[in-house]
């Protein structure tokens, strides 16, 4: 089964009084070292590639802690805004219940948090997008749309949390006739990660072609097989003949064994840097992202995962499960 998205929003952040210690020189119990290894993973992952193709480039999602200089060790938030070129929220209006279902009011307090912490992100010129779970009234994906826009926010709204379906994707109004090449010139995007509700693969590729979307954020694989450099050219062209971006999920703080790289003695006992299953998310595993055993397979060699999304020809990566230092804090 693909990979469901997801990461809850921190209602609040706890602020830590750090020293100005480099995380090389951290131990794994200090207060900062989850947070600051984190930001240097993402800039690494970001340095390779760019010297690969400089105008690859990478939207986190969530951690907006991270990009707040309050919450990090000096000059680590700017490290990340210089090594991400936009970030993800999720549910900046709408979230969803227990049984995960959408259309629920994000809180006044959530709203407040998103708000204040996106500010650097607007000061620094980075795109910033959000997932609304808009449930089954089309209206709440109106509203979201309209809210988000005034607060300079390109939106997705998703009626379902598995992010299977594109029928509010039309929504969002954008302007024909245009180039798409960088990330700030983005007025509207779609997430589809889970695209069984397809009947095939040409279905799958037919329904993203004709939208209207300037960005695309998909997974590298379809039915386990990775998209390939024509499938990527077709999706890059829209039917007006015009460019759009297109990105590629890929989670860096959690490995799934429904990937190629997972390996099957895993099965009956795991390594020492995957910490657990994730209880939430069937296959899913927060990893020691720190460790380089982990940091291979998602970059640096022919058969890593970030090489293998720039060797398809996708213009950049969307970061998942950047908020994973939580799991340790």
């Amino acid at each position: 089964m693909k990979r469901k998205f997801f990461i809850c929003i921190m209602l609040l952040s706890l602020t830590i009084p750090f020293t100005e210690c480099k995380a090389n020189d951290a131990a794994e119990n200090s207060p900062y070292f989850y947070r600051t290894k984190m930001i240097d993973f993402i800039s690494d992952i970001s340095s390779y590639a760019k010297n690969q193709k400089h105008d690859f480039g990478f939207i986190t999602n969530n951690g907006l802690e991270l990009y707040q200089s309050s919450e990090v060790p000096a000059g680590y938030a700017g490290q990340l805004l210089g090594a991400a070129d936009g970030a993800l929220i999720e549910g900046s209006q709408y979230t969803w219940d227990d049984n995960h279902n959408g259309g629920v009011q994000t809180s006044v307090e959530t709203k407040k948090y998103i708000t204040d912490s996106i500010a650097v992100l607007h000061s620094n010129n980075k795109l910033i997008l959000s997932v609304d779970y808009c449930g089954d009234d089309k209206q709440n994906a109106l509203t979201a749309i309209e809210k988000n826009n005034a607060e300079h926010i390109v939106t997705f709204p998703a009626r379902y949390k598995e992010l299977t379906s594109l029928e509010y994707g039309s929504l969002e109004k954008n302007d024909k006739n245009r180039d798409i090449n960088t990330l700030n010139t983005v007025k509207s995007f779609i997430i589809l990660l889970n695209p069984e509700k397809f009947t095939d693969k040409a279905d799958y590729l037919s329904k993203l072609k004709t939208s209207s979307a300037d960005l695309l954020i998909i997974d590298l694989y379809y039915n386990g097989s990775p998209l390939s450099s024509e499938d990527l050219n077709y999706l890059k062209t829209k039917t007006d003949g015009h460019r759009r971006l297109v990105y590629s999920y890929m989670s860096i703080g959690e490995a799934e064994d429904y990937r190629y790289y997972w390996q099957t003695q895993w099965n009956e006992e795991l390594p020492d840097w995957i910490v657990t299953k994730n209880d939430q998310w069937q296959g899913n595993y927060p990893v020691k992202y720190w460790r380089k055993e982990w940091q291979k397979i998602i970059y640096g060699t022919k058969n890593a995962y970030l090489d293998k999304i720039i060797s398809a020809g996708f213009d950049g990566a969307f970061l998942d499960i950047v908020d994973g230092y939580q799991n340790f804090e």
